[in-house]
């Protein structure tokens, strides 16, 4: 069965199917792009990324095996609560905090996704496609029909 994936690959790249290995939800919230930029300011990303922690766990679903296992929803929200509870963003508490909102985040990323800084502007954190993402995909089992993008038109 074939899956598109909504949004990944449009636009610079076109469209995609994928017919082995991958499949995305098409009804839940995938987040691509950026969540904060200009500013690598603790004071600036904590809020940033707790607001958009938040959201994703009210909105859409991990794409870690752990979902099963482990209440993300009620970690995700106690991290939430520390990180607007925070005074001192130079603390060591604010590094630990910042530290655990990106692995929080990261749960979150698409198949060949990382949250993190962008590759080309260190400033600018959200979620970014791997940059080898089509040969982690290949080595996924995943194979490519680029003619579906022109067969549409």
């Amino acid at each position: 069965m074939d899956y598109m994936l909504n949004g990944l690959i449009r636009g610079k790249w076109g469209y995609m199917m994928l017919t082995k290995g991958v499949e995305i939800m098409p009804d839940t919230y995938k987040p691509m792009g950026t969540v904060s930029h200009g500013t690598m300011r603790a004071e600036d990303l904590i809020p940033a990324f707790a607001v958009e922690l938040e959201y994703l766990t009210d909105n859409a679903i991990p794409n870690r095996a752990y979902v099963t296992t482990y209440d993300y929803r009620t970690a995700n929200r106690e991290l939430v609560n520390r990180a607007n509870n925070l005074v001192d963003y130079e603390s060591d508490t604010a590094d630990f905090i910042l530290e655990e909102l990106f692995d929080a985040l990261n749960e979150f990323a698409m198949s060949y996704f990382y949250f993190g800084a962008h590759p080309g502007d260190g400033a600018d954190y959200g979620f970014w496609l791997n940059e080898d993402w089509e040969q982690c995909a290949k080595d996924d089992g995943v194979q490519f029909d680029y003619s579906y993008h022109n067969s549409t038109k």
